[in-house]
């Protein structure tokens, strides 16, 4: 049990899960909690074992983390979304992933400003 992806990018993890159903944030969000929390287990794993046998530094415990899934949007918007992100949380724990909606022919994401 993982999420879909993780980017690494200036200085920031991006966990990112991704999933086709409208209404994924109610019916996914306890399976992606799961999820993110496997992979947070998994990159302190990684970060143990590269400082036991390479004797390097950590890779992702000095790194921002921030949790995102991503679902297709509804055809019609029920209520007004803004894309800022709100003072707290900062999408930074498992429990406060940001719920994005994808438009059915949106080809980029811009993530920056969770950084």
């Amino acid at each position: 049990m993982r999420c879909d992806y993780v980017l690494i990018s200036n200085g920031a993890a991006y966990f990112m899960e991704l999933k086709s159903s409208r209404k994924s944030e109610i019916r996914y969000h306890d399976a992606c909690i799961k999820k993110f929390k496997a992979v947070e287990c998994l990159t302190g794993y990684i970060d143990g074992v590269t400082e036991a046998f390479y004797d390097t530094e950590s890779i992702f415990f000095n790194l921002k983390r921030r949790f995102v899934l991503f679902y297709k949007a509804p055809s019609i918007n029920i209520k007004t979304t803004s894309r800022k992100p709100a003072d707290k949380p900062f999408h930074d724990k498992p429990e406060h992933m940001l719920c994005w909606p994808v438009g059915k022919n949106a080809d980029e994401v811009d993530i920056s400003f969770l950084a």
